[in-house]
């Protein structure tokens, strides 16, 4: 399994500035637990350095992982 994030950081530059729509994203693969998303928004958080904001976060379990992504962005006109 595996627990994703779309986010977009406070102060964004280059194409991310000009396009508020576009979004970037951050992936933790679990093992056999899930892991709590309060627990992977923390190390979230740690690695941005409190230096962004998540959009959408969800969790898909093994082999469905790129057909949500890319499903989540149609949806959203992000592709």
């Amino acid at each position: 399994m595996s627990v994703h994030i779309r986010y977009r950081f406070y102060k964004e530059k280059d194409h991310y500035l000009e396009d508020e729509t576009m979004t970037r994203g951050y992936t933790l693969v679990e093992g056999d637990e899930p892991t709590p998303f309060h627990v992977v928004l923390k190390e979230f958080y740690k690695d941005m350095k409190n230096r962004a904001k998540v959009i959408n976060i969800w969790r898909t379990k093994a082999g469905e992982a790129n057909y949500k992504i890319e499903e989540e962005e149609r949806l959203n006109g992000l592709n």
